[in-house]
């Protein structure tokens, strides 16, 4: 009886379970078409693209075409015609994956490679894969705010947009596909036969972006105590490499295209080039991906990315207030033949050109600003000036004195030349004409002192020398941040060398954009350690911090202590004494001798 009650209970609960998973099962295909359609080659659908902004010739036309190319096909049995799958027309660009779809990863990576093998030939006509193979698309209508195109076999599609100036639209896949029965997993299938329906494909397209533009400066040869290449902070008559970049390219297709690129320079900055060289000798121009970098370019690519010639103009003026410019032109002529990037377009532009820092650079917080501007035709079509406020890049170089003023001085230091009258004296007085060398690096003592000059660290000097002025001011100007050693090499007539070896930091702090926020300036005297620090912040214009001044000495020679013995001066006394005294006795005895 027992065993009956428990076959009995059994029996209930997997009637109970068997009744909760019909529920189940008709809970999942309810929402769903309870007729099934099976798929054949007569199936079509719809494809709508969205995103795109609307733009007109002068007549008002629309200048912005839309085409659809076939990818991914549908594949219907030979003797049923039923559906059983997809095939994809480039296999090698879009594979699909082991359950008959596009890989979405497949797709990031390889469709911007595909669509740059799809090209219009204009001279045939025709649009062209890999310039040989001739395709036919699907031209999408413009519909409200959309472009539409129906009766579209089932299939992805690419989808390319054509002839927006204003917008570079990245390429897309719109798919029109079967809606397949649920599998038991709950997952949809496309690769049955059996289906339920299709969708079509909606798609908004992805904007790559206006053209931008953007600069970065770098210092290629720089002094041993400074090895970094960012050009942040620079010494007078150093170059420094301007690397501008236009990203993406236009493509121009009216009759008023303008892309050109001017770059102005401060007046504390001159293009690096001599007379008799050529222009093109100095402004280099490449064209790459749009997502490389220029930097990371081995010199053989650089070599094949090099745009030749012909393609450009480039002419350096001088500006009413006396500032270097460059003009880099793209449209040779008022035509749209004329226009020379077109084959670049979606493409990044990299301008290369050297500028030296002169003795006009502006020290400390003034800074040597440098800006590249981008003049374009947002809609070739239409006829109009230059924009009043264009896309600009700036750079921000920095060249440091030790004055501790904000904009530098000619009048006042930190370093002060002083005399004293005795070693001991505290009263001292302007000393002129002391003669200091500035160094790049240092040595102690007991591994053979060496000191390395090069030439450019001091302003107003070619052999790195600074002398102290009437007023004993050392006017030691148009360093980079970095680390430097001064040393007394000459001492005014009637004065002690000083030799002490006085090392000096100058560290800079920037803020995001790029210009500087505050510096600092550390004295040490080497050998005993004594610090001296001046700490400078510019607020709106204002300096705000400690400066902290530095009296170096000389001793007068005259007032010298006398140390240790006599000396040899009694000796020198009595040595001539001893001589004249003998000559003396010489001469008496011949006068006796001839008597």
């Amino acid at each position: 009886m027992k065993k009956m009650k428990k076959l009995m209970a059994m029996l209930l609960a997997l009637t109970m379970v068997l009744g909760m998973s019909v529920t189940v099962f008709a809970e999942k295909t309810s929402n769903v078409e309870t007729k099934d359609v099976t798929g054949t080659e007569s199936d079509k659908g719809s494809i709508t693209i969205n995103g795109i902004d609307a733009e007109t010739k002068e007549d008002q036309s629309s200048n912005v075409e839309v085409y659809a190319f076939k990818v991914v096909e549908a594949v219907y049995g030979e003797t049923d015609g039923k559906f059983t799958g997809y095939r994809s027309l480039y296999e090698t660009e879009l594979p699909l994956n082991k359950n008959g779809g596009l890989n979405e990863t497949e797709i990031a990576t390889n469709l911007a490679t595909l669509a740059g093998k799809i090209a219009y030939d204009a001279e045939q006509n025709k649009w062209l894969y890999n310039g040989t193979t001739e395709l036919t698309p699907i031209t999408l209508q413009p519909s409200g705010a959309s472009y539409v195109a129906s009766n579209v076999a089932v299939g992805s599609y690419l989808v390319l947009v054509q002839g927006s100036e204003a917008k570079f639209y990245n390429p897309i896949i719109a798919s029109v596909s079967y809606v397949g029965k649920e599998t038991e997993d709950g997952a949809v299938s496309g690769v049955q036969s059996d289906v339920l329906g299709i969708t079509n494909g909606v798609a908004w397209v992805k904007v790559s972006g206006t053209p931008d533009i953007g600069k970065t400066a770098t210092v290629p040869d720089r002094t041993e105590n400074d090895t970094n290449t960012d050009a942040s902070s620079v010494n007078v008559g150093e170059t420094i490499n301007y690397e501008v970049t236009v990203n993406p390219i236009p493509k121009y297709d009216g009759i008023h295209p303008k892309f050109k690129v001017i770059d102005t320079l401060s007046t504390g900055l001159k293009f690096d080039k001599t007379e008799d060289q050529d222009i093109s000798d100095i402004v280099k121009v490449y064209v790459i991906d749009a997502t490389a970098s220029f930097g990371t370019l081995s010199d053989e690519q650089k070599t094949a990315a090099a745009l030749e010639k012909t393609k450009y103009s480039a002419a350096f003026a001088t500006t009413e207030v006396g500032k270097e410019e460059l003009t880099v032109d793209f449209v040779l002529g008022d035509k749209k033949d004329n226009y020379t990037l077109n084959d670049y377009a979606g493409k990044q532009l990299v301008i290369v050109y050297p500028a030296k820092v002169t003795d006009k650079a502006g020290m400390n917080a003034t800074g040597n600003n440098n800006e590249a501007k981008l003049q374009y035709s947002k809609d070739s079509n239409l006829e109009s000036g230059d924009d009043p406020n264009p896309p600009t890049a700036k750079t921000y170089n920095y060249t440091f004195d030790l004055s501790a003023t904000i904009n530098g001085s000619t009048t006042e230091s930190i370093l002060n030349k002083v005399g004293q009258e005795t070693a001991t004296s505290t009263t001292s007085k302007p000393l002129a004409g002391a003669v200091f060398t500035l160094y790049t690096a240092y040595t102690d003592a007991d591994n053979n002192t060496v000191y390395n000059t090069d030439g450019k660290n001091t302003l107003f000097a070619t052999d790195g020398t600074v002398t102290s002025t009437d007023s004993g001011k050392l006017f030691v100007r148009g360093l980079a941040a970095g680390t430097y050693y001064l040393k007394e090499t000459f001492a005014p007539a009637g004065y002690s060398l000083n030799n002490t070896v006085y090392k000096i930091e100058i560290k800079a702090n920037y803020k995001a954009d790029g210009q500087l926020d505050e510096w600092t300036i550390k004295t040490t005297e080497v050998g005993n350690g004594k610090e001296y620090l001046t700490e400078i912040s510019v607020d709106g214009g204002v300096k705000k911090g400690t400066v902290t001044e530095i009296k170096i000495p000389n001793t007068s020679l005259a007032s010298l202590p006398s140390t240790g013995g006599i000396g040899t001066t009694i000796f020198t006394f009595g040595g001539c004494a001893i001589m004249i005294l003998a000559a003396g006795l010489y001469f008496a005895s011949r006068r006796r001798s001839a008597k």
